[in-house]
C-alpha cells in the first residue's frame, strides 16, 4: 500500500516530468553538446517520431549494451574468471553488494 511519502515522491517525480517534458518540447533541451542544434533537431524529430515504446526499446538495447561492454571489461582484467565470478563482479557495483 502507498504512504504519504510513497504519494509525496510519486508527485515530485511527476512535476519533474512535466518541467523536462516542457523543456523538450520547447526545444531548450540540447540532446548532445557536441552536435549542431540542426542535428539535435532532426535526432529530436526521430525520437518523436518512435513514440514511447520506440524510445523505450532504445533505453532497454542500450541498457543491453552497457551490460555487456561492463561483462566484456571484467573478462578482460580477469580471463581466469568462471561465468559466475563474471556474474558476481557484474552484481557488485549494481548492487553494492
Amino acid at each position: 500500500m502507498l504512504d504519504a511519502v510513497d504519494l509525496a515522491r510519486g508527485a515530485q517525480a511527476a512535476a519533474l516530468w512535466r518541467r523536462d517534458s516542457q523543456r523538450w518540447q520547447n526545444d531548450a533541451m540540447v540532446l548532445s553538446p557536441d552536435t549542431t542544434p540542426d542535428a539535435d533537431e532532426v535526432q529530436l524529430e526521430a525520437y518523436r517520431r518512435m513514440g514511447g515504446p520506440g524510445r523505450a526499446a532504445i533505453m532497454f538495447r542500450l541498457n543491453e549494451l552497457s551490460r555487456q561492454a561492463t561483462i566484456a571489461g571484467i573478462r578482460s582484467r580477469h580471463s581466469d574468471y568462471t561465468d559466475e565470478e563474471l556474474r558476481l563482479a557484474f552484481g557488485t557495483p549494481c548492487t553494492g553488494r
